[in-house]
């Protein structure tokens, strides 16, 4: 049996990519250790980190019942397996301000964290999730946009729509 897979969308090429974001690398062999897990998550420290300073990163699993609940999707074209899994990546870091005239430290707490939530399927697989990921990502440019700074830097101060829809 044979089965393609179709992207419900056209993008309409508007003349330059959009941005050149590469994952950071991490070592974590080297510079992590692990702090705790449990039954579906893992947490682990960066040991480069000072301890009033923390960095954690988390994974977490859970199963989803229905991952169709909210959807919309018309019930005849459901998959008649509507169980799923969700998974979260977590970041927690703190950036650290030093005034330079008065060696003044001030610390910023800061957390971005991942949800996906995908159907148990054979067809899906890691390339459909990184594809996923990749357009997901795309929503923090501005159309044609080079960088994310414009568009995050408006999320940020609480303007939702990207500007061409503003």
């Amino acid at each position: 049996m044979s089965v393609t897979l179709t992207w419900n969308f056209q993008d309409t090429p508007v003349g330059t990519a959009v941005g050149s974001l590469q994952p950071k690398s991490l070592n974590f062999s080297v510079d992590f250790a692990k702090k705790e897990t449990s039954d579906g998550s893992a947490v682990v420290t960066n040991l480069t980190s000072p301890t009033d300073r923390p960095e954690t990163l988390k994974w977490a699993s859970s199963r989803v019942a229905n991952v169709y609940t909210g959807t919309g999707i018309e019930p005849s074209l459901r998959s008649q397996n509507k169980s799923g899994v969700s998974v979260v990546a977590q970041l927690r870091t703190v950036v650290t301000a030093t005034e330079s005239s008065t060696s003044e430290r001030i610390d910023y707490p800061l957390s971005a964290h991942l949800v996906v939530k995908v159907p148990n399927a054979d067809v899906i697989t890691g390339d459909v999730v990184n594809t996923l990921l990749l357009r997901l990502l795309g929503m923090l440019y501005e159309e044609s946009g080079a960088s994310p700074t414009t568009r995050l830097n408006a999320l940020i101060r609480g303007a939702l729509l990207p500007k061409a829809l503003a």
